[in-house]
């Protein structure tokens, strides 16, 4: 039996808003696994087992790829919009993009939202961390929120990459980070660099590479929100903004503020958010 959402009810994705206002016309959604097998390979198999993994099979035997990908994307005039993409555990192909991120112990977002003011560059990053945990009833459960800000000035280029990197150094010499932990790190920008940035063939500022226990996870924060890693995404840029906009307004300062040398900006910031 179809199940039949009113208009003015709830929107089934969790978004808080009314049916109508959010999913009522949303895109069908398009669903992939991609595959790096390293070497050509024939595949004429799968097997899918209960607790939604599959591998594939040549003749009966396992075949694991070197890489893999889960993708979600919408069709948009003559291409398509990604909404995210996800890397997967060769040794445990899912296809469920929020099942997928249980691969990670940690995840974290982050954006920048940059803007000129009074002829100084100014950058902003919100970082937020989500835990996630399973129920009595196996249902994963999501707990995210910020936990840091980033203020750069005059950042030369790269304002995305560059937070990245500066992110990641802050969380890689905590006192606390086991580099035993797998780390999701989600982004919303350089999609084509992301399987090279994965494999660590590319670095993603200068000479700097993902250390690693550390993967990119794409999500757009503009669309997709019904799936975590875009609602993550989605939250960052929002905070981003509002802090930017009162940076630029003077209406809060920041102490922390300092002027930094050899670096690609004039000087860093961090916040850390009670």
């Amino acid at each position: 039996m179809t199940k039949v959402i009113l208009r003015n009810k709830a929107c089934p994705c969790g978004s808080g808003k009314k049916f109508k206002d959010c999913c009522r016309n949303k895109k069908s959604r398009n669903k992939f696994t991609t595959m790096d097998m390293g070497k050509p390979a024939i595949v004429n198999g799968i097997k899918m087992f209960s607790d939604g993994t599959f591998k594939l099979l040549n003749n009966g035997l396992p075949l694991t790829p070197e890489n893999a990908y889960h993708e979600i994307n919408y069709n948009k005039g003559k291409g398509s919009k990604i909404l995210n993409k996800i890397p997967l555990n060769p040794n445990q192909l899912l296809n469920d993009p929020n099942l997928a991120l249980k691969n990670f112990d940690l995840i974290f977002a982050i954006d920048t939202n940059t803007k000129l003011v009074n002829g100084e560059i100014i950058s902003i990053s919100c970082i937020v961390l989500c835990k996630l945990t399973q129920s009595k009833n196996n249902a994963t459960i999501a707990e995210y929120a910020p936990i840091h800000f980033l203020e750069f000035k005059n950042i030369k280029q790269n304002a995305e990459n560059i937070a990245w990197m500066k992110s990641i150094q802050l969380i890689t010499t905590n006192p606390f980070y086991n580099p035993k932990l797998k780390i999701g790190f989600v982004i919303d920008s350089d999609l084509g660099n992301l399987p090279a940035y994965n494999k660590r063939t590319a670095p993603i500022y200068a000479d700097f590479y993902l250390p690693q226990n550390i993967e990119l996870i794409y999500a757009s924060a503009d669309v997709g929100k019904e799936f975590i890693v875009n609602k993550l995404i989605s939250l960052c840029d929002k905070e981003a903004k509002k802090l930017l906009e009162d940076r630029s307004l003077n209406k809060i300062s920041n102490k922390n503020l300092q002027e930094v040398n050899n670096e690609p900006y004039t000087h860093f910031g961090f916040w850390d958010i009670n």
